[in-house]
C-alpha cells in the first residue's frame, strides 16, 4: 500500500479556541494512520505557549479591521501570506508532498493558484465556518466574496465540512464526490466516562465551559440561573469555567443580582483539566451557538457522562436527538430556565439522557473516527489521480 506524505496547514495551531484542539487531534490521529507515512504541520503547534495564549490584534489594528473596506485589504493580505507560506514549505520539503490538507479560514483564494502551480498535488480542505459569518462578516461587497469562496472550494479535490448545514450554505450546489460532512469529535482518552449523578446530593450544580465573550449570550445563562435560584435557593449552584473579554462585566452582573455565593467564576483553565472540571457538574450547558457550528463542548460534556443542554441549531440536530441524547434550547432565557428546571427536578430523566448521549458520542465521535473518515477519502482521491 502506498503511504502518503501530507502537509497539514492550519492557522488554528496558533489560535486559542476549539479549532486548535481539532487541528491537534487530526495531526495526532493522522500520524498514526496506516495510509500516512508522514504528516507535516504548518505552522508548528509548538509556537503556542503553555497557557494557550496567542498574539492578538489590539488597538489601532483591531479598529482598522472593523472597517468594511479595510477588511478587504486584510482579506487579500491573508491570502497572499498563506500562499507564500505554503509554496515555501512545499518547495523546501525534504520529501515530495502528496496531499495538502488545509484548514480553510479566509485564505480560500489560494486553492486555484496552488492547483495551477502544483498540478499533481492533491488539495483537500477542512471547513469549519465561513469567514463571512465571522471575522469578515462586514466586508464590503460581501456577496462577491461569498461567491468567490464557493468557486474556489469547487477547485479542491475534496472538502470536509463539520455540518450538512454549513456545506449546503456555502456550496449551494454540492458534489457528492467532492463535498463531504465529517462531524466534530472528542479525544475519548482525555475524557473518560464518569457518569455524574448527584455529585453532591444536597445541591445540583450546573456548569458552562468556554470563552467569556460578548456574543456567547452569557447574560441569558445568568438570568436563567437566577430564575432557577429564585425557586430552589441554595439547592442549586452554577460554575463557569473560562476567561475572556466579558469576565469583569459578567462578574459585576452576578454581584448585581446577589448571586455571588451561588455562581462561581473559575477563570481560565488548562484544557487538560477540563475533564476534571466536568466531574464537578451535574448538568452542563452550552446554550448558544451559530447555526453552522458543531460545538466541541457538547461532545466533551457527553463523553464524560454529564446531562447536556445544547443549542437548538441545525448542526446539532443533525447528530443528536432532542429529549434522547440531550435537551435542545431555543434562544430564550425562559426556555433555558424551563430546561434547567426539568433536569433539576427529574433525576431519572437526567440519568437517562446523560447515558444515551454518552453512548452515542463514545461509539461514533472519537477523533480517531473523524480522522479515519477523512483519510479514507483522501487516499481514494490520491489513488484516482495516480
Amino acid at each position: 500500500m502506498i503511504e502518503l506524505n501530507l502537509l497539514y496547514y492550519s492557522n488554528a495551531f496558533i489560535a486559542n479556541h476549539g479549532g486548535r484542539l481539532h487541528s491537534e487531534a487530526f495531526l495526532k490521529e493522522a500520524s498514526l494512520h496506516p495510509s500516512v507515512s508522514n504528516i507535516e504541520p504548518y505552522p508548528s503547534p509548538e509556537i503556542v505557549n503553555t497557557s494557550g495564549d496567542k498574539v492578538v490584534n489590539k488597538g489601532l489594528k483591531k479598529k482598522l479591521k472593523e472597517n468594511s473596506l479595510l477588511q478587504a485589504f486584510f482579506f487579500y493580505r491573508r491570502n497572499f501570506n498563506s500562499y507564500k507560506e505554503i509554496v515555501e514549505v512545499l518547495n523546501k520539503s525534504e520529501s515530495k508532498i502528496d496531499v495538502l490538507h488545509i484548514r480553510v479560514d479566509s485564505n480560500f483564494l489560494i486553492i486555484p493558484k496552488l492547483k495551477k502551480r502544483f498540478p499533481e498535488l492533491i488539495i483537500t480542505t477542512e471547513v469549519n465556518a465561513s469567514p463571512f459569518d465571522e471575522n469578515f462578516q462586514n466586508i464590503a461587497f460581501r456577496d462577491y466574496y461569498k461567491n468567490a469562496e464557493k468557486k474556489c472550494l469547487q477547485e479542491a479535490d475534496a472538502n470536509f465540512f463539520v455540518s450538512e448545514y454549513l456545506k449546503e450554505t456555502i456550496m449551494t450546489e454540492t458534489k457528492s464526490s467532492r463535498d463531504f460532512v465529517v462531524h466534530n469529535g472528542v479525544a475519548l482518552d482525555s475524557f473518560p466516562t464518569k457518569m455524574h449523578f448527584d455529585v453532591d446530593p444536597s445541591r445540583t450544580t450546573f456548569g458552562y465551559v468556554g470563552t467569556l465573550d460578548y456574543h456567547k449570550n452569557l447574560l441569558s445563562l445568568i438570568n436563567a440561573f437566577n430564575n432557577v435560584h429564585a425557586i430552589h435557593g441554595d439547592k442549586v449552584s452554577l460554575k463557569i469555567f473560562g476567561d475572556g473579554p466579558m469576565y469583569k462585566d459578567l462578574k459585576d452582573y452576578i454581584y448585581s443580582l446577589n448571586l455571588d455565593k451561588a455562581v462561581h467564576l473559575a477563570g481560565w483553565v488548562d484544557h487538560k483539566k477540563v475533564a476534571d472540571n466536568l466531574s464537578e457538574l451535574d448538568i452542563a450547558i452550552h446554550h448558544s451557538a451559530n447555526p453552522y457550528m458543531s460545538p466541541l463542548k457538547i461532545f466533551e460534556y457527553m463523553a464524560v457522562g454529564v446531562a447536556v443542554i445544547g443549542p437548538d441549531i441545525p448542526s446539532v440536530r443533525e447528530i443528536f436527538e432532542d429529549g434522547e441524547d440531550l435537551l435542545l434550547v431555543k434562544k430564550s432565557q425562559d426556555d433555558l430556565t424551563a430546561k434547567m428546571i426539568f433536569l433539576l427536578e427529574n433525576k431519572m430523566e437526567r440519568k437517562r439522557i446523560a447515558s444515551t448521549g454518552n453512548i452515542k458520542v463514545r461509539e461514533n465521535y472519537g477523533w480517531d473516527s473523524n480522522a479515519a473518515n477523512i483519510l479514507q477519502i483522501i487516499k481514494k482521491k490520491f489513488d484516482e489521480n495516480n
